[in-house]
């Protein structure tokens, strides 16, 4: 998926680096990160129904999250299809971590330099098991 790369700096120790950024009209797509190589993967719902069944049936049937509200399921959800997935990635939510002091306060992601190709997220490990 090629996906649009922004420069940010970190607020804190103020290194710059490049992260991707989804536009504003990505429903249902979503970006993680595995910290420990800075490799990001893309994900969408649309193309992954059996995790989307998975993760909703989880949700729906665990007595845990019925008081919870639509937001906070959605974060649920993100961080259930991350330990799905293949390797350690986690969900962006809002900021990525800085590379240097694992920070996450930065410039919002406003000086695009390109695109980058991000690979979509795998679960060949969690498809396995079944």
């Amino acid at each position: 998926m090629e996906i649009a790369e922004f420069n940010v700096r970190c607020y804190v120790c103020w290194k710059q680096f490049s992260i991707p950024a989804l536009s504003d009209f990505s429903y249902g797509e979503f970006l993680f990160v595995n910290y420990k190589t800075r490799e990001f993967r893309y994900f969408c719902y649309f193309e992954n129904e059996n995790i989307e069944k998975i993760v909703t049936t989880k949700l729906n049937s665990d007595p845990t999250f019925k008081n919870k509200n639509d937001y906070k399921k959605g974060d649920i959800g993100l961080k259930l299809i991350a330990k799905l997935s293949d390797g350690e990635f986690e969900p962006i939510f809002s900021n990525v971590k800085c590379p240097r002091c694992k920070c996450g306060f930065h410039s919002f992601p406003n000086n695009k330099i390109g695109m980058t190709n991000i690979a979509e997220l795998t679960f060949e490990k969690f498809n396995k098991k079944k």
